[in-house]
């Protein structure tokens, strides 16, 4: 009881303390709420800019998770396939996964010559069945010219905005792709462009081409074989789980089961830096309002020279008096704290609902966020709590000297101050 006795007192004489200098206590408080602020800003935009870039290699690219002949990303070939695709899904929605796995599609892959009267290219074919690739991924969105691929075999094909450019190409134009089949024998295909794609991302933009699953099939000499099977997740918090359960399950068949992770490790590099990033400037910002607070607190004991010694002569410990210099720096924090937790949300909540447009930007960042240019901040309980915490941690650490350097005061000298 005496302990919480003493702690009632020192507070209050610590919040006397607080707003005994309105004007240096101000200016500290409102340093650390703009600190504060601006970190909870920059965790929100940078977790709003990965999730962004995640679901743009996610539903453009990838899926959360691919299913396909061992090493078969390692060097794309028509030899490599899966020769019961359909059977693989049925035991993926037996294996008590339907809550969690919201489409899957099957694909089939391989390197071509595209050419057309003019030019000819290089490209990667994917061959797609258009009414599952619509849950799968936002390829239909991407079409700036035309339409999307029909349902039936047909000899139509979707070309990227850049590559029809580089093959002086447009609407209704007839290429031909040629390749090599599974068996080593040519396989070769006229067809006619229905669409023209733009995704945002260069690599794909120049370097592919989507036609349907029938024709793929065919030019590669498959029957129903393919080449990948695309798996969607519900959610991006299901993927270690969903990726153990179907390497248990299907780890008899001999084929290779990789996360999104996996297939783009350059996305997964470039997030890294982004939240590595994140907490340099969060180490450069707080030191910048530790020095403030050290600065507060020493002003604040060199001023309280003549008090200390008096409340030291009456009987106060250094303990308390240590104590009570602590409590000071903490309620400063508390007070500029809330006051940064309430601009930071803020922020958040605008930036969430109306983005921030990055269109002007576009080809230097389209690589990363893809046909959306405009970024929505994120809320997550992390992106406050750890700026929060770094504000109490380091307001009671740069008030630890000054609270030391008083309690060390000899009380003949505090008196010399009178």
């Amino acid at each position: 009881m005496n302990i919480i006795n003493t702690i009632g007192i020192l507070s209050k004489i610590a919040i006397r303390n607080v707003f005994r200098n309105k004007r240096r206590s101000f200016i500290t408080s409102a340093a650390i709420a703009f600190g504060l602020a601006i970190l909870i800003h920059l965790n929100g935009f940078n977790d709003g800019f990965n999730e962004q870039m995640i679901n743009n290699v996610v539903r453009l690219q990838t899926g959360h998770i691919q299913i396909s002949e061992a090493e078969f990303h390692q060097e794309i070939d028509t030899a490599k396939f899966i020769s019961e695709p359909d059977r693989i899904i049925e035991d993926i929605y037996s294996a008590n996964l339907t809550p969690y796995v919201k489409a899957v599609t099957k694909r089939v892959m391989f390197q071509a010559l595209i050419s057309s009267t003019r030019n000819s290219a290089g490209a990667m074919v994917v061959g797609i069945s258009p009414k599952e690739e619509r849950q799968v991924s936002v390829l239909e969105r991407t079409i700036v010219k035309g339409g999307y691929l029909k349902e039936a075999d047909s000899p139509s094909i979707l070309i990227g905005e850049r590559l029809a450019k580089n093959l002086s190409v447009d609407l209704g134009d007839k290429i031909v792709l040629l390749t090599q089949a599974y068996d080593g024998s040519m396989g070769a295909r006229a067809l006619r462009i229905r669409g023209i794609f733009r995704t945002g991302i260069p690599e794909i933009d120049r370097s592919t081409v989507y036609i349907p699953l029938n024709t793929a099939q065919k030019i590669a000499g498959y029957e129903s074989e393919v080449s990948v099977i695309v798996v969607l997740l519900q959610k991006s918090q299901y993927l270690e789980s969903i990726y153990r359960s179907l390497s248990l399950s299907l780890k008899d068949r001999g084929l290779e089961i990789l996360t999104w992770k996996d297939l783009a490790p350059d996305m997964v590099e470039i997030i890294r830096i982004n939240k590595v990033n994140i907490y340099i400037v969060m180490g450069i910002v707080f030191t910048l309002v530790a020095m403030g607070i050290l600065n507060t607190m020493l002003m604040s004991v060199f001023e309280r020279f003549r008090e200390i010694g008096i409340i030291m002569t009456i009987g106060m410990r250094d303990r308390q008096i240590v104590l009570m210099i602590l409590l000071e720096s903490f309620f400063l924090a508390a007070i500029a704290g809330s006051i940064g937790v309430i601009i930071g949300l803020g922020d958040i909540w605008y930036l969430s609902k109306y983005g921030f447009d990055f269109s002007q930007f576009s080809h230097g960042i389209g690589r990363f966020l893809g046909i959306n240019t405009i970024i929505y901040s994120m809320f997550t309980w992390k992106g406050i709590l750890i700026p929060l915490l770094f504000v109490f941690s380091i307001s009671i650490i740069a008030a630890l000297y000054p609270a030391l350097k008083a309690a060390r005061l000899e009380i003949v000298d505090t008196l010399r101050h009178i």
